[in-house]
């Protein structure tokens, strides 16, 4: 869980590096923060439906266990090929920006010429807001269309009066689109296990919460970026901030406040457990064979005190009876525990299903 926080954190360093103006800079590192922080956070997810997932629908007699050491190989191999596509991501945009091709000769008048003459290739790209004016009621019409070059927010007004407000947002590269879709559909594809283990057995009904959390999460970053190029930057970024906290701050609530739930109630009826029967000081209500000598007293915070115990008291054939009494009923709960929905153990004797 400590390793979905980071996760958490990483993406909510994207509202801060939107926050800046719009630069080169800028459109590559918020993708970092993004894809980054999707695979950490949501690879845990991940990861936790796939151990479910790996011992529910087991086909073997015995029972499938994932260790964490696999686990965090699992996770870790997500990451890397996280960081690994990155990485060509960044190398292959920092060569669509740069201002110099490649091979560049000083003492060449044509290839200085041509250098001269070749586009500045920009992350960014440009939208303006056209207002018009139609029977003394203003709306807006967006438009948007990619820029070569560095242009600054400004206003002016067109021959017809219009005014027309230009801005500048980070503009999509085809690689955006195949991590867009590929994010689509690592969601699809882990809500579609979430609904094969849905019947699993849990405490606190986890799967059910994390097949939630990755709907939410797939419904708000979808309806985002549809609307990505229609809207005012600062509109945006208001998108960005509420959506961080419904695809972040919600799913986190979703994960971890059933579980501490769930915890405080376990706490709660254990300590009303270990508090038996009887007022303090008073001997525990044991076997009614034992000695007086070999009687339990409680102490004054309820819990038993082992120390006055006196085990050359005790009748040994009293204490044989009772761990005899013990192990039946331990032995009972195991064969219950290891039948409880699992449909390849047949309830009867032996094991084997009745041939016809």
């Amino acid at each position: 869980m400590e390793i979905m926080l980071v996760g958490a954190i990483l993406l909510y360093a994207t509202i801060v590096v939107m926050y800046f103006p719009v630069s080169n800079i800028t459109c590559l590192i918020l993708p970092w923060f993004r894809e980054v922080g999707f695979s950490v956070m949501y690879g845990v997810l991940i990861v936790k439906i796939y151990r479910v997932l790996s011992g529910f629908q087991s086909r073997k007699a015995h029972r499938v266990h994932v260790r964490d050491k696999d686990i965090l190989k699992y996770l870790g191999l997500f990451i890397i090929l996280t960081f690994t596509y990155m990485i060509a991501w960044t190398a292959i945009n920092l060569d669509y920006i740069s201002n110099r091709s490649w091979i560049q000769d000083d003492h060449s008048i044509i290839n200085n010429n041509r250098q001269s003459n070749l586009p500045i290739i920009s992350m960014k790209q440009e939208g303006y807001i056209k207002i018009k004016k139609i029977n003394n009621h203003s709306y807006l019409d967006h438009h948007n269309h990619n820029v070569t070059n560095h242009i600054q927010q400004n206003k002016f007004f067109n021959d017809s009066g219009e005014e027309i407000i230009t801005f500048e947002v980070c503009r999509a590269m085809s690689w955006d689109v195949v991590v867009e879709l590929a994010e689509f559909i690592i969601l699809a594809i882990s809500i579609h296990y979430c609904r094969l283990v849905r019947t699993a057995p849990s405490e606190y009904n986890e799967i059910q919460y994390i097949g939630v959390a990755l709907i939410i999460e797939m419904t708000v970053s979808g309806i985002l970026h549809f609307i990505w190029y229609s809207v005012h930057p600062d509109y945006i970024f208001l998108l960005y901030f509420a959506r961080s906290h419904i695809t972040v701050t919600v799913n986190l609530l979703l994960i971890f406040v059933p579980k501490v739930t769930f915890l405080c109630r376990s706490s709660k009826s254990l300590c009303n457990t270990a508090r038996p029967r009887g007022s303090p000081g008073a001997p525990y209500p044991g076997d009614p064979h034992l000695p007086s000598g070999g009687k339990l007293n409680l102490v004054s915070n309820g819990d038993l005190d082992i120390a006055d115990v006196n085990l050359a008291d005790m009748d040994p054939e009293v204490i044989r009876r009772e761990l005899k009494r013990l192990y039946t009923q331990i032995e009972l709960y195991k064969t219950k525990a290891m039948r409880k929905d699992n449909p390849h153990i047949s309830k009867r004797r032996g094991g084997r299903k009745q041939r016809r």
